[in-house]
């Protein structure tokens, strides 16, 4: 959606996978982009990223939920940060440590207070306040060295414009644990700032709260407000109409194939006609097999006629397993179908 892969996932789905990554002591990477984090990620590289090579990726924010609806996507309700802090917190995934690194001077020491004096399902073990300073001097060694120590199975971030670019730089240096970045968590925990009622949430109108709380958040909204108007005119209706287009003559297009080439080294997918979510199963099995042999991917989409948000997601997840892996990925030629179709799921960088 937008230039980023979404999982459409439950509460309960979220809690469970991150009960077996505590289970087994392995790094989950959590993150919940809402509007301003799509906003954010079209223009820069790192926060993009942030996303694309996170282990889960949830809605945050009604207009996703609503765009979604909208472009018949599988995301039929909101899951803010919040929701799952709140799961967690309430034992859900059983007791858990956590350990809140960010938020302004002091408030993730009272967050930490807060939460050990309520006996839920989280018991801090750690709380540390960098500042706002630059990334450099928030990915300090010594930062890392503390949160390794410490252990916890929720390191929960609150770096402000830094949080996404943290987790590209640092994500893989902690050593195991659910790692996300959940700025407004650690306020909510210190009892800073209250969540809005659910009826505003209900209604996607916790933004209207949130201003009234915290008035300097207004010109961040009414900015992302009118970028995403743009971006429904200009992508999302256009989009639509393509998906329109498709469902109404889909015997114009060629049945869909997908072919193989392996090299020392490197897989070529070629991928030919039209391509949509019950077309997935081939094509993620190819990818499968590449990223456990570590092969450099290479798509050939020139024969391309049709590809749905499920498959764009699907390429773009791959793009942001090689950028993990330090593997290589590159869509080496493409139709103009391809093209106009990645352009609009705001995937251009695919390309680049």
């Amino acid at each position: 959606m937008l230039g980023l892969p979404i999982d459409a996932l439950r509460l309960n789905d979220v809690i469970e996978l991150v009960r077996s990554a505590n289970r087994t002591g392995s790094r989950l990477v959590l993150l919940t982009p809402n509007t301003n984090d799509i906003i954010q990620s079209l223009s820069s590289e790192h926060v993009r990223n942030a996303f694309l090579t996170s282990d889960i990726s949830i809605a945050d924010g009604m207009p996703l939920v609503w765009l979604s609806r909208f472009l018949r996507l599988p995301i039929r309700e909101r899951l803010a940060g919040a929701d799952v802090f709140d799961g967690l917190r309430h034992g859900t995934a059983g007791t858990m440590t956590v350990f809140f690194f960010g938020g302004a001077e002091g408030v993730a020491e009272i967050a930490s207070q807060n939460i050990n004096c309520a006996h839920g399902g989280l018991r801090c073990i750690g709380a540390v306040s960098p500042g706002f300073g630059t990334l450099e001097d928030l990915s300090n060694a010594s930062y890392i060295d503390q949160i390794n120590q410490a252990s916890p199975d929720l390191l929960v971030l609150s770096l402000g414009k830094h949080g996404k670019p943290w987790i590209v730089e640092n994500a893989r240096k902690i050593h195991r644990g659910v790692v996300s970045h959940l700025g407004a968590v650690v306020n909510f925990a210190a009892d800073r700032i209250r969540r809005a009622p659910r009826p505003f949430q209900a209604l996607g109108l916790e933004w209207m709260w949130r201003i009234l709380q915290e008035p300097v958040l207004f010109h961040r909204y009414y900015r992302d407000a009118t970028t995403l108007l743009r971006l429904i005119y200009a992508c999302v209706l256009p989009l639509r109409i393509e998906q329109i287009r498709y469902s109404a003559r889909p015997s114009e297009h060629k049945t869909q194939q997908l072919r193989i080439l392996t090299r020392e080294g490197g897989f070529t997918i070629q991928l030919l006609g039209a391509w949509t979510a019950s077309d997935l199963t081939p094509l993620r099995d190819a990818l499968i097999e590449a990223c456990d042999r570590q092969a450099d991917i290479t798509f050939d989409l020139s024969a391309v006629t049709y590809l749905d948000s499920a498959v764009v997601g699907t390429i773009a997840s791959a793009y942001g397993w090689q950028q993990r892996s330090d593997r290589r990925f590159e869509i080496a030629v493409a139709s103009d179908a391809a093209k106009r179709l990645l352009r609009l799921h705001c995937c251009s960088y695919l390309l680049e």
